[in-house]
């Protein structure tokens, strides 16, 4: 993932929060979600990437053949259980 991918990133993950925790989350939480909000938080993320880049932090983007938009994405990094079955989780 790169900064020009925010964009992108920020309203895919918006729809995923919509889509995937309706009925979970409060409906009022869920309509206050925007790209925008969601494009702060991931300039912070890629800001705070470039200063662990040695610490294993890997974000990934799919991006569709046909239309070549995002369509999803996956964060992993060091394991954050101290008992964890491998030094490696997938985060989102």
């Amino acid at each position: 993932m790169v900064a020009g991918d925010i964009d992108q990133i920020s309203s895919l993950h918006t729809a995923i929060w919509k889509a995937t925790y309706a009925g979970m989350v409060a409906q009022d939480r869920l309509d206050a979600l925007t790209p925008a909000e969601s494009a702060s938080r991931w300039r912070q993320t890629v800001g705070d990437l470039a200063g662990h880049a040695g610490r294993g932090i890997r974000i990934r983007c799919a991006t569709s053949l046909d239309t070549q938009e995002m369509v999803g994405f996956a964060a992993s990094g060091p394991a954050r259980d101290h008992d964890a079955p491998a030094p490696t989780e997938l985060w989102s």
